[in-house]
């Protein structure tokens, strides 16, 4: 009976150890993303700043009032938003390529 309380005991410590482990792991993750964001941001600050923008007049075009100024503001304003949101698509590509880049090289070096 004692030795099938200890092996209980020992199954549930060891539990607990993975799942300490994959909490380290998750976190680790969100640091090395958190990284390569800062990174991108940081190398290419204007294309950053213009994809903000971007996002911006994309979620604004999303909104009542956005969809009202753009029915006014005729091809031209239309032309814009569709370029905001495939420049705001590409600089979301560029940074999660850069993310994967690095978690990459991470493993590489480890």
């Amino acid at each position: 009976m004692a030795s099938d309380n200890k092996r209980l005991m020992l199954s549930e410590k060891i539990e607990a150890g993975r799942k300490r482990l994959a909490e380290r792991e998750i976190a680790q993750q969100a640091i090395e993303a958190a990284q390569a964001a800062t990174g991108f941001v940081r190398k290419h600050p204007l294309a950053t700043l213009g994809g903000a923008i971007g996002i911006g007049l994309a979620v604004g075009a999303l909104t009542k009032s956005g969809r009202k100024l753009g029915k006014r503001g005729g091809i031209l304003t239309g032309l814009l938003i569709d370029a905001a949101l495939a420049y705001g698509v590409k600089l979301i590509e560029q940074a999660a390529e850069a993310a994967k880049t690095k978690a990459d090289d991470d493993e590489l070096i480890d």
